[in-house]
């Protein structure tokens, strides 16, 4: 069973980064699972190298659609990102070290903290991105605008 379902209220209503957010669900979960199930520490590594490689990469992507669209609260929201990718960037070379041990606590911090954002955070962009009465329930509503990137892995 997953460490989180993915519920369709985290949608913020612009399709590329509701698909980046889901994929970080997805990600944490298998975080969670290979922290539970592997006693192998290259798993470890290697899914947490590919959770700071997949949050780059989201980060990135939302900054340009709100630096395209001149979000306000950008510079804040660009500092909540450092700081997060801080924090993973110190747990990866921390537990790589052996200085430090990835527990499932560390996943649901990591998780509270997605969650958090999306919720608190990153809603806001939406009504400086998406035209007035956009629906944004589900995934009904899509940005297309000069943010939109076709790179996603």
């Amino acid at each position: 069973m997953p460490l989180t379902e993915w519920d369709p209220a985290y949608n913020i209503g612009i399709k590329e980064i509701d698909e980046h957010h889901q994929k970080l669900v997805e990600l944490l979960n298998k975080t969670y699972d290979i922290i539970l199930y592997s006693t192998k520490k290259r798993d470890i590594e290697q899914i947490l190298k590919e959770l700071i490689d997949y949050t780059n990469y989201h980060f990135a992507a939302e900054e340009h659609v709100m630096k395209e669209n001149k979000c306000s609260g950008y510079r804040a929201h660009v500092n909540r990102h450092n700081e997060f990718k801080q924090q993973l960037n110190a747990l990866y070379a921390g537990y790589h070290s052996g200085e430090a041990f990835v527990s499932t606590d560390v996943v649901l911090f990591l998780r509270e903290w997605l969650l958090n954002h999306i919720l608190k955070a990153d809603i806001k962009i939406v009504s400086q991105v998406l035209p007035p009465h956009t629906s944004i329930s589900g995934n009904s509503a899509s940005f297309s605008g000069s943010g939109t990137r076709s790179d996603s892995p």
